[in-house]
C-alpha cells in the first residue's frame, strides 16, 4: 500500500472523524493514537497514568468528534486535548512531575523535614498559578519540552512561550517569597 502524502491524510482524517461508522474512528484512532501515548507519557512520566489520559482522550474525541470545527488538523485537535488532560491531572493531583527538591541526607531530620513544607508550598504554588501559564512551565520545567515545542503543542508561537514561562517564575518568586 502506498503511503499517502500529508495532505491527502489531513482529509482522510477529517473524513473518519466525521463519519458516523465506528470502524472509521477506529482507523483514525490507530494513525495517531502512538503519538498521543507519547504527549501523555512526556507530561505524566507515568506510563500508567498516560494510559488512562489516551483512554480519556478516545472517549471525548469519539463523543464530541461532530464538534471538531475543522480550524485545526485532526491530529493537532487530538494532541491539545491529551494535553489538555494530562495537564489538568497534574494540577488536580496537585502533582509536579520528580522529585521536588532533593531529598536531606539521612540523618538531618530537621532539614528533612523543611525540604518537605518547602516542596508542599512549591507544589501549591504551582497549582495556584493559571493554566495559561502553569501548562507552559510544567513543560518547560518537568517535562523537559523547548519554547518551540510547547509553542507547537499550545499553538501559541515561542515568544509567547517565553512571556508566559517569565510570568509564571515571577508569580511562583512571589507565591514563596516567605519560604526564602
Amino acid at each position: 500500500m502506498a503511503r499517502e502524502s500529508g495532505l491527502e491524510q489531513v482529509d482522510d482524517d477529517l473524513v473518519l472523524l466525521r463519519s458516523d461508522d465506528p470502524h472509521d474512528f477506529e482507523v483514525l484512532w490507530s494513525r495517531h493514537e502512538e503519538a498521543l501515548e507519547r504527549v501523555a507519557r512526556s507530561i505524566l512520566n507515568d506510563p500508567g497514568a498516560a494510559e488512562e489520559i489516551v483512554q480519556e482522550t478516545c472517549y471525548r474525541a469519539y463523543k464530541t468528534r461532530h464538534d471538531f470545527r475543522g480550524d485545526s488538523e485532526v491530529g493537532w485537535w487530538l494532541r491539545r486535548m491529551t494535553t489538555n488532560l494530562a495537564l489538568n491531572r497534574v494540577t488536580r493531583n496537585h502533582e509536579v512531575p520528580g522529585d521536588l527538591p532533593e531529598r536531606a541526607m539521612p540523618g538531618d531530620l530537621e532539614h528533612e523535614v523543611e525540604m518537605l513544607v518547602e516542596s508542599e508550598a512549591l507544589k501549591a504554588a504551582i497549582a495556584d498559578l493559571p493554566e495559561h501559564l502553569r501548562h507552559p512551565l510544567l513543560l518547560h520545567e518537568f517535562a523537559g519540552r523547548s519554547c518551540a515545542q510547547i509553542g507547537e503543542q499550545l499553538g501559541i508561537s515561542p515568544g509567547a512561550v517565553r512571556v508566559r514561562l517569565f510570568r509564571a517564575r515571577r508569580a511562583l518568586a512571589e507565591a514563596l517569597a516567605g519560604w526564602a
